[in-house]
């Protein structure tokens, strides 16, 4: 039956859709005002889903599913593939982080390097 729907077509969408429930009952229980946990999970799901459509993007073929209403090609896959890194991208920026003793030793720290060490994170 699952051959005959080709939902191979929709997997990063599933997982993104999977994931977004899982994150939202998550946050129930997170207790932190930063909600820290709430956003590593969100940046790990997006890193997953742009991984996803890269890796379906790069092999070039186009699929088709659920009765050809849903076309799965490789300039979609780049397409939302980019949109996933432009969504990391602006959570990582947008969020407001501080600097710690234990961050980083440079004056100017970067949001990439706060989340790499995650002492700012807390």
């Amino acid at each position: 039956m699952f051959e005959k729907l080709g939902i191979a077509a929709v997997y990063p969408e599933i997982i993104l859709l999977v994931m977004a429930i899982v994150i939202a009952l998550v946050d129930l229980y997170v207790k932190s005002p930063r909600r820290t946990t709430t956003y590593v999970l969100t940046l790990l799901t997006m890193g997953v889903v742009a991984y996803l459509q890269a890796d379906a993007a790069t092999q070039g073929q186009t699929f088709y599913s659920f009765g050809n209403m849903v076309v799965s090609d490789p300039m979609g896959g780049w397409l939302k593939c980019f949109a996933a890194l432009a969504v990391m991208v602006t959570l990582v920026y947008g969020r407001p982080y501080r600097l710690s003793a234990t961050c980083c030793v440079v004056v100017s720290c970067s949001p990439w390097v706060c989340l790499l060490c995650w002492a700012c994170l807390s």
